[in-house]
């Protein structure tokens, strides 16, 4: 039975005074530059014709940030199938030579009805890349972090579902545990229904995702591992696959935890500061890995770690008499607890007819049927006009835990730090609450992590709208029209000068800005991305910037929780 779970916004991050956005008319400096190739963006053929197709079209964004280039390059596919990125400088924008080129350009014209091609960044440096025709690349870039300059090089290419059957990579995410590294993508396209699913979904269409496993000892060679397939009657507002930072076992007396290191990371670099209840793990100057306080004691002593290659092992021994952890540290859900490695070969062993070669090798004719491929849509449980947020398990197919969405609208979709899993904007009566997914093996929370004030009231208004998207620090949020207009909404900021409300005499302490951007443009937006100081908007021939002063310091952490997320339960003149 599926956990039912429900959304509770946090109280600290909600203002009943909100009282609207104040229109401001300075000017904002925007950018421009012609891109001599277009970028590779598709429209609806005639047999395109559902609303299926109509909302993986409607979701595409061609314009993708690199989470491990702290903001300086998004990247697309330009019409001649080369990857590319934009430069910039404070005062000018442009798109670099091509990094890479997909290969098999003469077959990529031969599949009919072409998705959008899209490409998603695991690490600092492997990309996963779908051409929207069938075709998925494992590429490995160098290390964007570092900013090697070095072609990019095939690792893997494969065809999926079958032959001619277009698929749009929609997630992809790479895993280690132990010796192995895994990689996990997931796709879409639509299929027309057989008699017997249209007596069962009443459609013609249905949308269906493909998910594959790959593995790989050295990150080098990969090699297909694990396909399943979900089937859906309509199409998704949001997937994503599971994350995990590190994975841990444990026996009677110890805890071994396992991380994967960027390129470049020396055991110098490391740094351990443990107590009998408190570990402060992480890479000099770089990054924070694992701090807080733990959910038992151990002997100080006796604990250590080891690096070897990418590799990083901390083993903590446990006091005398210390029962089961249920985590590492206190309230951290980001690692994956896995079983002892000979109960892992083990289960392996007897789960090894589940695995095949081949993609989705008709089960349904096998002897050894892994499962019924009719029972995969748990969330037809649930009434036609209920959305549900539902988690299932790659392992029985089931699902796990449940969110009845009930009447919180979806928003839109954004983008998670260093390849996290993807936030989600909700409407809450008329503001837009934005959610985290915050995963363990046996947990699955949802934490509302900002608001944007009466924003469901306000994207409810625009009705040319065809992106939403917001920064890293959700300082702002954005409204991108069809072709011409940008709206931006700033969250509520401090007045550094005594302000009062003209109609009620009541001293303002903080304004929440709206500022309208026109662009010279008039062909269809097709990509956007935001940074904490800068938007990028690009059409099929054209790349935008629009660019403003960024002070991180009037954006701490106690700052977001006092006066900035806040939201709104009725709209002020």
């Amino acid at each position: 039975m599926a956990a039912s779970m429900e959304l509770r916004p946090d109280r600290n991050l909600l203002h009943p005074n909100f009282e609207g956005y104040k229109l401001s008319l300075d000017k904002l400096p925007t950018y421009s530059k012609e891109i001599n190739d277009g970028v590779c963006s598709k429209e609806l053929s005639d047999d395109q014709f559902s609303y299926h197709h109509a909302k993986l079209f409607g979701v595409h964004n061609s314009l993708v940030a690199d989470p491990w280039s702290d903001g300086k390059r998004a990247f697309f596919i330009d019409k001649q199938w080369n990857i590319r990125h934009t430069i910039h400088t404070d005062t000018s924008v442009s798109v670099s030579e091509p990094v890479y080129t997909i290969s098999d350009l003469e077959n990529r014209g031969l599949v009919p009805s072409g998705l959008n091609p899209h490409l998603h960044f695991l690490s600092c440096d492997l990309v996963v890349i779908g051409d929207g025709t069938g075709q998925v690349h494992i590429v490995a870039t160098g290390n964007r972090q570092t900013g090697d300059d070095i072609p990019w090089k095939t690792l893997l290419t494969k065809t999926f579902p079958e032959e001619n059957v277009p698929c749009m990579l929609v997630d992809a995410v790479e895993m280690s545990e132990k010796e192995s590294h895994h990689i996990e993508i997931l796709l879409v396209h639509v299929a027309e229904a057989t008699p017997e699913q249209k007596d069962k979904y009443q459609t013609q269409y249905l949308t269906v995702l493909e998910w594959a496993t790959f593995t790989s000892v050295d990150r080098v060679v990969w090699s297909l591992d694990r396909t399943r397939q979900l089937i859906g009657r309509k199409p998704f507002h949001y997937a994503s696959l599971g994350r995990v930072d590190y994975t841990w076992h444990q026996d009677a007396e110890e805890i071994n935890i396992q991380f994967t290191l960027p390129e470049g990371i020396e055991s110098k670099d490391i740094y351990m500061t443990l107590t009998f209840n408190h570990i402060d793990l992480g890479v000099k100057n770089k990054a924070e890995l694992l701090k807080g306080d733990l959910c038992g004691e151990i002997d100080k002593e006796g604990s250590t770690w080891t690096k070897e290659g990418r590799r990083l092992d901390v083993t903590l021994r446990k006091r005398e008499g210390v029962h089961s952890w249920p985590l590492i540290v206190e309230g951290d859900t980001r690692g994956k607890m896995v079983m002892h490695p000979d109960e892992v070969h083990s289960i392996h062993e007897r789960l090894a007819h589940l695995t095949s070669e081949e993609w989705n090798p008709c089960p349904d004719k096998q002897d050894n049927k892994p499962y019924n491929t009719q029972q995969l849509e748990e969330c037809d449980m649930y009434p036609d006009d209920d959305s549900v947020l539902v988690r299932i398990d790659c392992n029985t197919h089931k699902a796990t835990h449940r969110i009845g969405l009930g009447g919180h609208q979806w928003l839109f979709n954004v983008a998670g730090i260093n390849n996290n899993a993807p936030l989600v904007c909700l409407r809450h009566d008329v503001d837009g609450l934005l959610w985290k997914q915050e995963t363990s093996q046996s947990e699955l929370k949802w934490v509302h992590t900002a608001t944007f004030n009466a924003f469901g009231y306000v994207q409810a208004s625009k009705q040319q709208r065809k992106f939403s998207v917001c920064p890293p620090d959700h300082s702002y949020v954005i409204i991108c029209e069809n072709t011409r207009h940008v709206y931006l909404y700033r969250q509520s900021t401090p007045v550094s000068t005594p302000l009062r409300n003209r109609k009620t005499g009541e001293q303002v302490k903080e304004v929440a800005k709206q500022q309208v951007i026109t662009l010279d443009n008039t062909d269809t937006i097709v990509g956007t991305v935001a940074t904490n100081d800068r938007f990028f908007a690009m059409t099929q021939n054209k790349l935008f910037m629009i660019k403003w002063e960024y002070n991180k310091d009037s954006f701490t952490k106690s700052d977001q929780n006092q006066n900035i997320y806040k939201v709104t339960h009725e709209i002020k003149s």
